[in-house]
């Protein structure tokens, strides 16, 4: 079962809030870039302290691939793995050695590599479930990253305004109504910076990568057992139908579907 990305929702979204951005400016509310400033760049900067500097560099720099891309497909991957393991029950393993390079799904490709080195079954799945689990930490640094800034966003705003009463506390005795004005901007555009950063911007991103996580911990459940199926040299048509029931279940977190049934041979 595929789900598509819901493009034009998307698109709906962006285009009315352009346009209550255009209707601001045109109405004399214009952008307070200070506070704008502000709200990212403490964001920003609070979330590469608390977390590692290379690894939220590495997650901005890859986010706008991630997003644009639908949801993996793993059907080439599924084709492939189900001739090697054609060739495994046959005992073709030289053939079926050449052709693991082409695999690459990381599960799959450990599993078939550490099948064709003859490794024992209760190691097969002790490297497996570490290898699931190495991954598994991977995506979830990745979304404390995303959720660390949704948290930070509505706190610098909230600082930003206290600052903004505060000059603006100070400018009183000077009466000096465009520096009042400037305060009370800063103060008020940094609470809503803040709130639209967390609630319009990271949230859905971060919902986007758990979403894509849920499904690529679907995979690699699917994909242990259709390598220990493989370690038992089980029939690949056998292994298909197992990996076809999975993703027919009624609201599953697989995104893909898997290549047209080929018919067993013996």
């Amino acid at each position: 079962m595929k789900i598509p990305y819901p493009r034009p929702m998307a698109i709906a979204g962006a285009s009315i809030a352009c346009a209550g951005l255009l209707w601001l400016q045109l109405n004399g509310h214009y952008v307070n870039f200070t506070g704008l400033l502000w709200v990212l760049g403490g964001t920003l900067l609070a979330t590469v302290l608390g977390r590692s500097p290379t690894a939220v560099k590495a997650l901005l720099r890859d986010l706008p691939r991630r997003l644009r891309e639908p949801a993996e497909d793993k059907s080439a991957d599924v084709e492939f793995f189900l001739d090697i393991a054609g060739l495994y029950r046959q005992g073709n393993i030289h053939t079926a050695e050449q052709s693991v390079r082409i695999l690459t799904d990381p599960i799959l490709r450990s599993g078939v590599e550490m099948i064709l080195d003859r490794t024992p079954r209760e190691d097969l799945v002790r490297l497996l479930q570490w290898k699931s689990g190495a991954l598994r930490e991977h995506d979830q640094a990745e979304i404390q990253i995303l959720r660390t800034m949704m948290m930070l966003a509505p706190a610098f705003g909230m600082v930003g305004t206290l600052l903004g009463m505060v000059q603006m506390l100070n400018e009183l005795d000077e009466a000096l109504v465009e520096q009042i004005g400037s305060a009370v901007g800063f103060a008020l555009w940094s609470t809503v910076y803040g709130l639209v950063l967390a609630n319009l911007v990271v949230k859905p991103v971060t919902m986007r990568l758990e979403q894509q996580a849920r499904h690529r911990r679907a995979w690699e459940f699917a994909f242990m057992e259709a390598v220990l199926m493989m370690h038992d040299r089980r029939h690949p048509g056998i292994i298909r139908e197992y990996l076809e029931a999975l993703t027919e279940l009624p609201n599953s977190a697989f995104q893909a579907t898997l290549p047209p049934k080929q018919p067993m041979e013996a």
